[in-house]
């Protein structure tokens, strides 16, 4: 079989320590410094959802650490890596609480009426996917003697839920510039030696659903597209967070 780019995704190069808090709050409108705990001596934050913002690097004396600001309450997710010897690290995120953002899981009256079908939203549902992968995957996942194979299905979780989050953003404009964003989460995020079987599985999975065609790279990420990937990589990380074991 016809391997796609998705295999060459999972090659990494090492991976030093870095740390964030899990969370951290402020209000509206007011800074916020976040600091990395690391040996490398600079760090790199991304901010992963809009409407937060980065204070610009080279403004500050510290490297390890940034300051960010948002006009608008909500959960935003700040990514943070650094590199010793020219090896990158894994990834560490974490939440920023600005104000007091709406709870997610109470009814909005001011939503349409989600019964309703919305043929622009992404089904983020795991059952929607094809039921006969999801359990080889977790079969897979459970036949797998990695000592520490819970901390990795997380960290792959993590991995597709910023894929999911790159299909959002306007500056790729045709399908390859998504997939080399998804190849350098995957490079600096996930050791190719881990939960290999899994990740073979899902790349075969991700061939028969977006195909193998080279030429599909330089076809245009219009919002069809975009929907469509959304939808696939957040399912992919609802699956690959509820592995335990």
């Amino acid at each position: 079989m016809i391997k796609s780019f998705f295999v060459t995704c999972l090659l990494v190069f090492g991976q030093p320590d870095i740390s964030l808090p899990d969370t951290a709050r402020t209000d509206v409108g007011v800074f916020l410094p976040i600091t990395a705990t690391t040996k490398g001596e600079v760090v790199q934050f991304v901010a992963l959802d809009q409407g937060l913002s980065i204070f610009p690097a080279n403004l500050l004396a510290d490297k390890k650490t940034t300051v960010v600001v948002a006009s608008k309450a909500g959960r935003y997710r700040v990514l943070a890596y650094t590199s010793i010897e020219n090896k990158p690290s894994l990834p560490a995120i974490i939440t920023v609480v600005v104000g007091n953002p709406p709870d997610d899981s109470k009814p909005d009256n001011n939503k349409p009426d989600n019964n309703k079908p919305d043929n622009n939203k992404p089904d983020n549902n795991v059952s929607s996917l094809d039921p006969e992968f999801v359990s080889s995957i977790k079969s897979i996942y459970g036949g797998l003697q990695e000592a520490d194979k819970a901390t990795s299905a997380k960290k792959l979780s993590v991995i597709y839920d910023i894929a999911a989050t790159e299909a959002d953003n306007v500056n790729h404009k045709v399908i390859g510039d998504f997939f080399a964003a998804y190849k350098s989460a995957m490079a600096k995020g996930m050791p190719a030696n881990k939960l290999m079987a899994v990740k073979d599985s899902v790349s075969d999975f991700l061939d028969t659903q977006l195909g193998t065609d080279p030429s599909l790279l330089n076809q245009n990420f219009d919002a069809k597209t975009r929907s469509k990937f959304k939808s696939l990589f957040s399912q992919l990380s609802k699956l690959l967070g509820g592995l335990n074991g």
